[in-house]
C-alpha cells in the first residue's frame, strides 16, 4: 500500500512543518475552499501570523510566512507551441500561393496536414513552411 503524497506546509518564520492528505484537506474543508483560505486556517496559531486588514510589517518585525507546496501535476505538461505557425500551401506555376490551406502549431501535424493535403490534390506543388523557411515540399506531379 503506497500513500499518496499530500500537501506540505512549512513556515520559514518559526519553522514549522506538516504533511496534510489531500483527501483529508478536501473533507475538512470541502472543494470550494481557496488554497490561501486553507493555509490560514492551517497557520493560525503561528505567533507571526497577523490578521487579514492589519497594517504591514514593519522593517524589522517577522511575519508569517506559511506556504503550501503542493504534490506534484499527475498530468503530462503539454509542449509550448513554436513561435510562429506553419503555413501549409499550394502555389501555381508561375511560383506564386494559390491557397493557404492550412496553419499549425506542431511539426509532427504539420507534416501529417501536408500528406493529406497531397491526398486532395494530387497535381498540385504543396509546401509546408514556416515564414520563409520551407520545411518540407511536395513537387507538382508530371
Amino acid at each position: 500500500m503506497s500513500v499518496e503524497p499530500g500537501e506540505d506546509q512549512e513556515c520559514l518564520s518559526c519553522s514549522r512543518r506538516g504533511v496534510y492528505a489531500t483527501d483529508g484537506l478536501l473533507a475538512r474543508f470541502g472543494p470550494t475552499m481557496q488554497q490561501l483560505d486553507a493555509l490560514r486556517h492551517l497557520s493560525g496559531l503561528c505567533r507571526h501570523q497577523r490578521r487579514p486588514g492589519t497594517p504591514p510589517v514593519r522593517k524589522y518585525e517577522s511575519a508569517c510566512q506559511a506556504r503550501l507546496i503542493l504534490p506534484p501535476s499527475k498530468k503530462q505538461i503539454v509542449p509550448t507551441p513554436i513561435q510562429r505557425g506553419l503555413n501549409v500551401e499550394a502555389w501555381t506555376a508561375s511560383g506564386s500561393i494559390e491557397w493557404h490551406l492550412a496553419t499549425v502549431w506542431s511539426f509532427e501535424l504539420g507534416h501529417l496536414v501536408l500528406d493529406a493535403a497531397a491526398t486532395l490534390y494530387p497535381d498540385q506543388e504543396l509546401t509546408l513552411r514556416q515564414a520563409c523557411r520551407v520545411i518540407a515540399k511536395r513537387e507538382k506531379p508530371e
